[in-house]
């Protein structure tokens, strides 16, 4: 048993946590980042870009943005977390091709927004980079797939808050500069 752990956890009220992410997430360079405002714990309160930079609002698929992270324990005692976000689009234009190039190699930050009203940072520690980028004509694959992953990380994914879920969608807002 870990000698850290002083309190337990109860279960959340019922009917509990509503699951799943909306369509619309926000991505930003994260090499733009002049710094995180720190909140409490690991919530971050804020994020200050350099001047021009800030959020870009990426609309995805119905249903297709899956936010996650996996504790891969490697037998040496490191703590090792992947963190990874999945999006779809349904756009095979031009356009959508050269968004999606844009993002090679690209130091990444991802904010997703859950049904259950949070805001997941991705991207806090190093940043994420573009994984998988695919793309398909078939009916239910049709347009651009991506998953946006940073390994080997030594934290779960923070938390994106702002006093409530209103309050920072709304600063989420004011500092999107490309959609």
């Amino acid at each position: 048993m870990a000698c850290n752990i002083t309190d337990g956890k109860g279960r959340p009220a019922c009917p509990g946590e509503t699951p799943g992410a909306y369509d619309t997430y926000f991505l930003f360079n994260r090499d733009q980042v002049a710094s995180f405002v720190a909140g409490a714990g690991d919530i971050v309160e804020d994020i200050t870009f350099d001047p021009g930079a800030g959020f870009h609002q990426v609309v995805g698929k119905k249903a297709s943005v899956v936010a996650r992270f996996e504790l891969q324990d490697d037998d040496t005692g490191a703590t090792n977390y992947t963190h990874e976000v999945d999006a779809r689009d349904v756009d095979w234009s031009a356009e959508a091709l050269a968004f999606g190039k844009s993002l090679d190699g690209a130091n990444l930050g991802v904010l997703v927004h859950t049904k259950g009203g949070k805001f997941i940072l991705y991207g806090y520690n190093d940043g994420m980079k573009k994984s998988v980028h695919n793309a398909s004509t078939e009916a239910e694959e049709l347009g651009h797939f991506y998953t946006f992953r940073e390994t080997e990380v030594s934290e779960p994914p923070r938390i994106f808050l702002d006093t409530d879920e209103a309050t920072t969608e709304a600063a989420i807002l004011a500092k999107v500069v490309g959609s």
